[in-house]
């Protein structure tokens, strides 16, 4: 997104969601900016293609090489989790080989501790932001 004009990008935005929507039979709502850079074309082409920004409060630093599952619970715990957002990552095209292989295995450490902590983990969509428009479920 740092490099595509306006233009471009509003386009990959709306071609991005018509693919998601086609495939998954659902019709996107919410938009996380490419290695959350609010870079404003990116965000201008969201909003015009009806969907609500949103960052995240914590993450796990999941794409590192040194990560492993328990540097990803360590780093999530860190932060802010009660009522947040939490980024972790299911593929490594944009980061280092095979490191999603520690986001897995930090998903069921991690649910336990936040279970402790009397949290509840769920979907961005349970999370009370506001959206553009309401989220078709499947």
């Amino acid at each position: 997104m740092l490099r595509r004009t306006p233009g471009h990008a509003r386009a990959d935005i709306q071609r991005a969601t018509g693919t998601v929507a086609e495939l998954s039979g659902t019709e996107p709502v919410w938009f996380r900016p490419p290695f959350g850079g609010p870079v404003p074309r990116a965000l201008s082409g969201a909003k015009r293609a009806g969907l609500t920004t949103v960052l995240w409060t914590t993450w796990g630093r999941d794409w590192r090489k040194e990560a492993t599952p328990d540097t990803v619970v360590t780093d999530v715990l860190r932060r802010y989790v009660d009522g947040g957002t939490v980024l972790l990552h299911d593929s490594d095209c944009e980061s280092y080989p095979g490191s999603w292989r520690a986001t897995l295995g930090a998903l069921a450490p991690l649910a336990e501790q936040l279970h402790g902590r009397g949290l509840t983990v769920g979907p961005l969509r349970d999370h009370g932001l506001p959206s553009r428009r309401a989220p078709t479920r499947v």
